[in-house]
């Protein structure tokens, strides 16, 4: 579950394909955010980029664009099918962290496909 300053909104993902968006300005749910995946596992926010990144039971991370509300892009790790358990952003870079559920911590720059 994350807070998104920008829209007022509180997204969280659970055992569905969908990111469920709360706006607490208005009191009300907003059109979820639709996954490829079957099972979202973990969701975190970019301050820099107003996106999302999201993991999945899959092992895929997903991109959204907060500001058009679309699926940006996707990221296979090369985890041999592991849940992917965190996703975090490093605030002001454009590195992020992948964590698996059996340990490994993978470091991206956003810019670039494979693991630096």
């Amino acid at each position: 579950m994350i807070y998104n300053p920008y829209g007022c909104d509180l997204l969280t993902v659970g055992a569905s394909n969908e990111i469920y968006r709360l706006n607490l300005d208005l009191g009300r749910f907003q059109s979820p955010l639709m996954s490829d995946c079957s099972e979202l596992t973990c969701v975190d926010l970019s301050h820099g980029l107003n996106s999302i990144a999201t993991g999945s039971i899959e092992g895929k991370v997903e991109f959204f664009d907060l500001a058009s509300n679309t699926k940006v892009t996707e990221l296979n790790p090369n985890t041999k099918g592991e849940e992917i358990s965190c996703v975090k952003f490093q605030p002001g870079t454009l590195n992020f962290m992948v964590g698996t559920e059996k340990g490994k911590v993978i470091q991206y720059d956003m810019r670039y496909p494979l693991p630096i």
